[in-house]
């Protein structure tokens, strides 16, 4: 059984999103896409430790859906493309797209790259092929990836995105949780 969130997103039909949804589908396209906001994004080794960081969460991903082996949600509701062969969990653009945010979180402009990342999340549920609980997990997954490298303090993104903690120190953020547990996996 589904989601509510994926239910809902996928059933939603927006002539103006779908093309742009389905371009961001395109492996070819969407890895052309990252790459230029990666250079937009950053300069000198800083780029290149970056775009390294991204194909090592792309593949970190891609092992993830081979041990999990999820099966994607287009198997069992109507899709917008073809259903992609292959797992659904994680969804890979969306830990490439999240990992790309929280390593240019710092910059004048990082709230644009967590704005296209959370776009690149939602086409991914509206098209029909990963659940809500798919670009979640990829979400995690990837900024711990870019904390891991030293390229985002997630702290950071938590100051901005989450409430911030009470004065106990029991008291945790789903985010903080989130993190912990996902570095021990």
């Amino acid at each position: 059984m589904l989601d509510i969130i994926t239910m809902w997103a996928s059933q939603l039909s927006i002539p103006l999103l779908t093309p742009i949804a389905q371009l961001i589908d395109n492996d070819f396209l969407f890895l052309a896409l990252i790459l230029v906001l990666a250079f937009i994004g950053e300069q000198g080794k800083r780029r290149n430790r970056l775009i390294l960081t991204l194909a090592l969460v792309y593949l970190l991903g891609t092992g993830v859906k081979y041990l999990v082996q999820e099966p994607r949600p287009c198997l069992l509701i109507p899709s917008k493309v073809q259903c992609p062969d292959g797992y659904s969990f994680p969804s890979s653009n969306a830990v490439v797209a999240f990992a790309l945010a929280a390593a240019l979180w710092k910059k004048p402009n990082g709230w644009t790259y967590a704005l296209f990342a959370i776009f690149v999340a939602f086409t991914r549920i509206y098209l029909g092929v990963h659940t809500f609980f798919d670009v979640f997990g990829g979400t995690m997954r990837s900024m711990n990836s870019a904390r891991s490298v030293g390229l985002s303090p997630p702290e950071t993104i938590g100051q901005h995105f989450l409430i911030p903690r009470q004065s106990s120190s029991l008291s945790m953020t789903w985010l903080e949780l989130s993190l912990r547990t996902s570095s021990i996996a």
